[in-house]
Protein backbone atom coordinates (compact mmCIF):
# COMPACT_ATOMS: atom_id res chain seq x y z
CA UNK A 1 0.00 0.00 0.00
CA UNK A 2 1.25 3.52 -0.75
CA UNK A 3 2.12 6.14 1.85
CA UNK A 4 -1.26 7.78 1.25
CA UNK A 5 -3.03 4.47 1.78
CA UNK A 6 -1.11 3.79 5.00
CA UNK A 7 -1.85 7.30 6.24
CA UNK A 8 -5.58 6.90 5.59
CA UNK A 9 -5.61 3.47 7.21
CA UNK A 10 -3.84 4.86 10.29
CA UNK A 11 -6.34 7.72 10.45
CA UNK A 12 -9.23 5.26 10.31
CA UNK A 13 -7.71 3.17 13.11
CA UNK A 14 -7.17 6.26 15.28
CA UNK A 15 -10.78 7.36 14.83
CA UNK A 16 -12.07 3.87 15.60
CA UNK A 17 -10.18 3.72 18.89
CA UNK A 18 -10.83 7.36 19.79
CA UNK A 19 -14.58 6.86 19.36
CA UNK A 20 -14.66 4.06 21.96
CA UNK A 21 -16.14 5.02 25.30
CA UNK A 22 -14.75 4.65 28.82
CA UNK A 23 -16.35 4.41 32.23
CA UNK A 24 -14.46 7.34 33.74
CA UNK A 25 -16.55 10.08 35.34
CA UNK A 26 -13.72 11.87 37.19
CA UNK A 27 -12.65 14.30 35.94
CA UNK A 28 -15.95 15.30 34.37
CA UNK A 29 -15.53 14.37 30.67
CA UNK A 30 -17.22 17.51 29.35
CA UNK A 31 -15.31 19.90 31.60
CA UNK A 32 -11.96 18.18 31.03
CA UNK A 33 -12.48 18.17 27.25
CA UNK A 34 -13.46 21.86 27.24
CA UNK A 35 -10.37 22.82 29.27
CA UNK A 36 -8.11 20.70 27.07
CA UNK A 37 -9.61 22.19 23.91
CA UNK A 38 -9.15 25.73 25.24
CA UNK A 39 -5.52 25.06 26.19
CA UNK A 40 -4.88 23.51 22.78
CA UNK A 41 -6.22 26.59 20.96
CA UNK A 42 -4.39 29.04 23.22
CA UNK A 43 -1.05 27.26 22.89
CA UNK A 44 -1.47 26.77 19.13
CA UNK A 45 -2.21 30.47 18.56
CA UNK A 46 0.44 31.71 20.98
CA UNK A 47 3.92 32.65 19.81
CA UNK A 48 5.31 32.11 23.30
CA UNK A 49 7.22 28.82 23.73
CA UNK A 50 6.25 28.74 27.40
CA UNK A 51 2.61 28.15 26.38
CA UNK A 52 3.59 25.18 24.19
CA UNK A 53 5.56 23.61 27.03
CA UNK A 54 2.70 24.37 29.43
CA UNK A 55 0.43 22.31 27.18
CA UNK A 56 3.02 19.53 27.20
CA UNK A 57 3.34 19.68 31.01
CA UNK A 58 -0.46 19.62 31.40
CA UNK A 59 -0.60 16.52 29.22
CA UNK A 60 2.28 14.84 31.05
CA UNK A 61 0.50 15.38 34.38
CA UNK A 62 -2.79 13.86 33.21
CA UNK A 63 -1.43 11.01 31.10
CA UNK A 64 -0.44 8.76 34.07
CA UNK A 65 -3.81 9.41 35.70
CA UNK A 66 -6.07 8.85 32.70
CA UNK A 67 -3.88 6.25 30.96
CA UNK A 68 -4.78 6.92 27.30
CA UNK A 69 -5.11 4.03 24.87
CA UNK A 70 -1.54 3.41 23.80
CA UNK A 71 -2.15 2.56 20.13
CA UNK A 72 -4.38 5.55 19.45
CA UNK A 73 -2.12 7.89 21.45
CA UNK A 74 1.08 6.78 19.73
CA UNK A 75 -0.55 6.91 16.29
CA UNK A 76 -1.93 10.42 16.87
CA UNK A 77 1.39 11.63 18.27
CA UNK A 78 3.23 10.09 15.33
CA UNK A 79 0.99 11.89 12.85
CA UNK A 80 1.47 15.25 14.58
CA UNK A 81 5.23 14.66 14.63
CA UNK A 82 5.12 13.87 10.92
CA UNK A 83 3.09 17.02 10.24
CA UNK A 84 5.72 18.99 12.15
CA UNK A 85 8.80 17.47 10.54
CA UNK A 86 7.66 17.59 6.91
CA UNK A 87 7.50 21.42 6.66
CA UNK A 88 10.25 21.96 9.24
CA UNK A 89 13.02 19.96 7.56
CA UNK A 90 13.44 22.52 4.74
CA UNK A 91 14.10 25.10 7.47
CA UNK A 92 16.95 22.98 8.81
CA UNK A 93 18.37 22.05 5.40
CA UNK A 94 17.91 25.34 3.54
CA UNK A 95 17.94 27.83 6.38
CA UNK A 96 16.19 31.20 6.39
CA UNK A 97 16.81 34.09 4.04
CA UNK A 98 18.92 36.36 6.22
CA UNK A 99 18.38 39.25 3.82
CA UNK A 100 14.67 39.34 4.57
CA UNK A 101 15.02 38.74 8.33
CA UNK A 102 18.46 40.06 9.31
CA UNK A 103 17.74 40.61 13.01
CA UNK A 104 14.86 38.30 13.93
CA UNK A 105 16.03 35.11 12.28
CA UNK A 106 17.17 32.43 14.79
CA UNK A 107 19.54 29.61 13.80
CA UNK A 108 18.02 26.91 11.63
CA UNK A 109 18.25 24.22 14.33
CA UNK A 110 16.48 26.48 16.84
CA UNK A 111 13.76 27.24 14.30
CA UNK A 112 13.29 23.52 13.67
CA UNK A 113 13.04 22.67 17.39
CA UNK A 114 10.59 25.50 18.08
CA UNK A 115 8.39 24.66 15.11
CA UNK A 116 8.23 20.93 15.89
CA UNK A 117 7.62 21.67 19.58
CA UNK A 118 4.71 23.90 18.70
CA UNK A 119 3.13 21.37 16.32
CA UNK A 120 3.59 18.38 18.64
CA UNK A 121 2.93 19.91 22.09
CA UNK A 122 0.02 22.23 21.29
CA UNK A 123 -2.52 19.51 20.36
CA UNK A 124 -1.33 17.17 23.12
CA UNK A 125 -4.05 18.14 25.67
CA UNK A 126 -6.86 17.32 23.25
CA UNK A 127 -5.11 14.09 22.18
CA UNK A 128 -4.86 13.01 25.84
CA UNK A 129 -8.53 13.84 26.43
CA UNK A 130 -9.89 11.98 23.41
CA UNK A 131 -7.63 8.91 23.58
CA UNK A 132 -8.18 8.41 27.31
CA UNK A 133 -11.87 9.22 27.80
CA UNK A 134 -13.13 8.37 24.31
CA UNK A 135 -15.39 10.62 22.27
CA UNK A 136 -18.55 8.71 23.23
CA UNK A 137 -17.96 9.49 26.91
CA UNK A 138 -17.01 13.09 26.14
CA UNK A 139 -20.14 13.53 24.02
CA UNK A 140 -22.33 12.36 26.89
CA UNK A 141 -20.66 14.87 29.21
CA UNK A 142 -21.00 17.74 26.73
CA UNK A 143 -24.64 16.87 26.00
CA UNK A 144 -25.49 17.96 29.54
CA UNK A 145 -24.90 21.52 28.37
CA UNK A 146 -27.57 22.85 26.07
CA UNK A 147 -25.21 25.09 24.11
CA UNK A 148 -22.87 22.17 23.36
CA UNK A 149 -25.48 19.77 21.96
CA UNK A 150 -25.28 21.14 18.42
CA UNK A 151 -21.48 20.92 18.53
CA UNK A 152 -21.71 17.30 19.70
CA UNK A 153 -24.11 16.47 16.87
CA UNK A 154 -21.76 17.93 14.26
CA UNK A 155 -18.72 16.11 15.66
CA UNK A 156 -20.65 12.84 15.77
CA UNK A 157 -21.47 13.26 12.09
CA UNK A 158 -17.84 14.08 11.28
CA UNK A 159 -16.57 11.04 13.18
CA UNK A 160 -19.04 8.72 11.47
CA UNK A 161 -18.33 10.17 8.04
CA UNK A 162 -14.54 10.28 8.34
CA UNK A 163 -14.14 6.85 9.91
CA UNK A 164 -16.13 5.12 7.19
CA UNK A 165 -14.68 7.04 4.25
CA UNK A 166 -11.09 6.62 5.50
CA UNK A 167 -11.59 2.87 5.78
CA UNK A 168 -13.18 2.64 2.32
CA UNK A 169 -10.41 4.69 0.69
CA UNK A 170 -7.63 2.68 2.34
CA UNK A 171 -8.85 -0.59 0.84
CA UNK A 172 -9.80 1.13 -2.41
CA UNK A 173 -6.28 2.50 -2.92
CA UNK A 174 -4.75 -0.83 -1.96
CA UNK A 175 -6.92 -2.65 -4.50
CA UNK A 176 -6.12 -0.19 -7.29
CA UNK A 177 -2.37 -0.29 -6.65
CA UNK A 178 -2.34 -4.09 -6.59
CA UNK A 179 -3.74 -4.14 -10.15
CA UNK A 180 -1.50 -1.50 -11.74
CA UNK A 181 2.19 -1.74 -12.56
CA UNK A 182 3.92 1.63 -12.87
CA UNK A 183 6.33 1.62 -15.82
CA UNK A 184 7.17 5.28 -16.42
CA UNK A 185 6.80 8.74 -14.98
CA UNK A 186 4.08 9.65 -17.44
CA UNK A 187 2.12 6.58 -16.40
CA UNK A 188 2.63 7.55 -12.77
CA UNK A 189 1.05 10.94 -13.33
CA UNK A 190 -1.75 9.36 -15.34
CA UNK A 191 -2.34 6.83 -12.56
CA UNK A 192 -2.40 9.60 -9.96
CA UNK A 193 -4.95 11.59 -11.96
CA UNK A 194 -7.20 8.56 -12.49
CA UNK A 195 -6.98 7.58 -8.82
CA UNK A 196 -7.79 11.12 -7.71
CA UNK A 197 -10.81 11.24 -10.00
CA UNK A 198 -12.00 7.87 -8.70
CA UNK A 199 -11.54 8.99 -5.10
CA UNK A 200 -13.55 12.16 -5.68
CA UNK A 201 -16.34 10.19 -7.32
CA UNK A 202 -16.32 7.59 -4.56
CA UNK A 203 -16.26 10.28 -1.88
CA UNK A 204 -19.31 11.98 -3.39
CA UNK A 205 -21.24 8.71 -3.52
CA UNK A 206 -20.31 7.53 -0.02
CA UNK A 207 -20.80 10.95 1.55
CA UNK A 208 -24.27 11.26 0.03
CA UNK A 209 -25.28 7.84 1.39
CA UNK A 210 -23.94 8.67 4.85
CA UNK A 211 -25.82 11.97 4.94
CA UNK A 212 -29.06 10.17 4.07
CA UNK A 213 -28.46 7.54 6.75
CA UNK A 214 -27.58 10.19 9.32
CA UNK A 215 -30.65 12.29 8.56
CA UNK A 216 -32.94 9.26 8.75
CA UNK A 217 -31.77 8.57 12.33
CA UNK A 218 -31.39 12.18 13.44
CA UNK A 219 -33.67 13.22 16.29
CA UNK A 220 -34.97 16.68 16.99
CA UNK A 221 -32.21 19.12 17.87
CA UNK A 222 -29.52 17.63 15.60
Amino acid sequence: MSILGRFIEALSRILDEAYASSERTIPHPGVFFALSLALTFISALSNTPSMWFAAGLYSAMWAPVLKPRSRAFLAATGLTLLLGLVPALPILLLGVDQGKMPNASPPAVVSLVLFVSRVVLSPMPIIIAVTSLGWSTIAQGLSEWRLARRFVSRVNFFMLNTRFIASVFAYYLAGRESRVVVKSNSLSWRLLAVTLADVIAKFTEVSRDIVKAYESRCIRGC
